[in-house]
Order: structure tokens, then sequence, then C-alpha cells
């Protein structure tokens, strides 16, 4: 059984994580609306709407993901803070 003070600053610990959490969920969301459109600006510009030009510039692949790297790892940092909170709502227990 815990103390009411660390009771307590478990529950704050899990409002921080869930906060960051929740932020980096929504830059998430927003870099990848972001690269999103940089992925149709960069498909548009390096392929001429020929879909066998990923064929002949295997590069191109790389080029057109790059842009929702970043918002991959957000999504990850948020995964890691939410894992956090159910590790102390278990601790809790």
């Amino acid at each position: 059984m815990q103390s009411k003070s660390a009771h307590k600053s478990t529950i704050e610990l899990q409002k921080k994580y869930l906060a960051q959490s929740m932020i980096y969920k929504v830059a998430s969301i927003i870099l990848s609306i972001i690269g999103l459109m940089t992925f149709v600006q960069v498909y548009v510009v390096y392929s001429n709407g020929d879909p066998a030009a990923f064929i002949r510039r295997p590069m191109l692949i790389i080029i057109m993901l790059l842009p929702f790297l970043p918002a991959y790892i957000l999504m990850l940092i948020a995964d890691k803070k939410k894992r956090k909170i159910r590790e102390l709502s278990a601790q809790k227990r």
C-alpha cells in the first residue's frame, strides 16, 4: 500500500504523462498532414504523374516517405508515455 503522498505524486505523474502524450499525438497529426501535403507535392514534381518513375528511380520512394518520419517518431514517443501511464496505474494497484 502506498502512502498518500506517494499516491498523490503517482497521480500527478500520470497527469503529466497524459498531457505530454496528448501534445505529442496532436503534433504528430499536424506533422502527418504536413507530410501528406509534402508527399503530394514531391509526387507531382518528381514523377510528373508517371507511376513508373519510382521503378526507374527507387530513391524517390525514400524521399516520398521522409516527410512522415517526424510524425512517426512523435507517435512512438506518445505511445511510450501511454505505456508509462499503464505501468504507473498497474503499480498503484
